[in-house]
């Protein structure tokens, strides 16, 4: 299953950024990539998602990603992170949550960076620094779409 989330996210690669789309080719933001890889292994969103401003740096958006994360995923606690994982960064300390990423390795991970587009990237030690959450997508609860716990 973990492979399969990584080649659908890999499928988006080279999807031009676009804030709050999750359109394959067209665009999409990391909202709109972890949005996708959901309900292809899980199902619908069980809830309407809050809309969060375009900026990290104006702190828009409360805790919506974080509060997000909790409600749709399963947080992995002290379990390593692997591949098909989410990770949460944020990217100052007095701000929350403001990106997402999907999990394609140990070391490498799949996101929406605006002005350069859906992407694979080294999971760095900038990119570690930054990270405030890891959890998994919850496909254990939807047995009908042949899928088991990642």
């Amino acid at each position: 299953m973990r492979q399969r989330i990584v080649n659908r996210a890999r499928s988006w690669v080279g999807t031009p950024y676009r804030h709050g789309a999750r359109t394959l080719g067209a665009g999409c933001d990391c909202l709109g990539l972890l949005v996708d890889l959901y309900t292809a292994f899980c199902g619908p969103l069980p809830a309407p998602l809050t809309v969060y401003g375009p900026g990290w740096r104006d702190g828009t958006g409360g805790r919506a990603l974080q509060n997000a994360a909790r409600l749709f995923l399963v947080p992995l606690g002290t379990q390593p992170i692997r591949a098909g994982d989410v990770i949460l960064f944020r990217f100052r300390r007095d701000l929350p949550a403001k990106h997402c990423a999907i999990m394609t390795g140990p070391d490498r991970f799949i996101h929406a960076m605006e002005r350069v587009g859906v992407c694979e990237v080294s999971y760095s030690r900038w990119w570690r620094r930054h990270t405030v959450g890891a959890f998994g997508l919850p496909v254990k609860h939807f047995p009908n779409r042949d899928c088991k716990e990642v």
